[in-house]
């Protein structure tokens, strides 16, 4: 993974570009990124995959090939890499081929990270939508051609896709993506697990104790619960909501965890860059 000539600080620690002002839309300069994060002795994070921007599906050779020279001047590395361009994509049509604009997306994304030489990226599967035209059974077996297919294709570019659970989809439970993972049986296939996700189907502890090794990302996302009976829930920056980040650390290292904690958290338009990535790696400090 190219990560032998870096002094991994913080050895967990992924601060996501997300975090930034402007990070979602890709709007924020690497140089900028860079800089805020050397300056809270962070070396390695997580790169938000954007419409546009340094890491995006404008991406060419050429503006890659600035941002690998820009990484390794500054003796940085990016290890993940997570998109929100599939939010809301309905994967399938009607007729049940899949949206070609899906594939265009995440293959892009595995093209960026064999280019940066990123190890990883996270997506989640389609969701329960798709059983409405097919029914259950059909759209898992979609699904499970569909990642296959990919896990192929990211398995010659030295790219691992983590599959990341997601509030709606047909993989809603832990026991459902082992199995799913399971069947595929390829070593480019592994889980990203979303604390904050994860509340809508257990809790973070279900996944861990059941998907165990297989997780190589976690995302410390977080989330609030309001009135009207906990049902209306809205996610907070991670350590301000309901989530026991410790507990969840714990059990992670107890079933040998040796992946990546990802901060995740989406900027705000007044924030100092600076200021939020140093709270957050204040708040996590006890993660080493």
């Amino acid at each position: 993974m190219h990560t032998a000539c870096l002094e991994r600080r913080n050895d967990m620690i992924l601060p996501s570009t997300f975090i930034f002002k402007g990070g979602i839309e890709g709007e924020t300069s690497m140089e900028h990124i860079i800089d805020v994060l050397k300056k809270s002795n962070i070396n390695f994070f997580e790169a938000g995959f954007t419409q546009s921007g340094a890491i995006s599906m404008e991406s060419t050779p050429a503006s890659l090939e600035n941002v690998l020279k820009l990484l390794k001047q500054n003796k940085m590395k990016i290890m993940a890499m997570s998109t929100t361009l599939l939010s809301g994509q309905e994967f399938w049509t009607l007729s049940g081929t899949l949206n070609m604009q899906v594939v265009q997306i995440v293959k892009k994304m595995i093209d960026v990270a064999s280019f940066l030489e990123i190890p990883y990226i996270s997506m989640h599967c389609s969701d329960e939508k798709n059983m409405q035209f097919v029914g259950y059974k059909e759209a898992v077996q979609n699904e499970m051609n569909f990642f296959t297919a990919l896990s192929d294709y990211a398995q010659k570019r030295d790219v691992i896709i983590c599959l990341e659970n997601s509030i709606s989809g047909i993989l809603c439970y832990p026991n459902d993506v082992l199995s799913f993972i399971e069947k595929i049986n390829s070593p480019a296939l592994k889980v990203c697990l979303d604390t904050g996700n994860s509340i809508y189907s257990g809790m973070p502890e279900r996944w861990i104790s059941c998907l165990k090794d297989r997780i190589q990302i976690v995302h410390f996302s977080d989330v609030k619960i309001r009135r009207l009976r906990g049902i209306i829930t809205e996610f907070v920056e991670p350590g301000k909501g309901l989530i026991d980040f410790q507990k969840v650390y714990k059990q992670l290292m107890d079933h040998g965890f040796a992946g990546w904690v990802v901060l995740e958290s989406f900027g705000r338009a007044n924030q100092d860059d600076q200021e939020v990535v140093a709270t957050l790696l204040d708040r996590f400090q006890y993660i080493k």
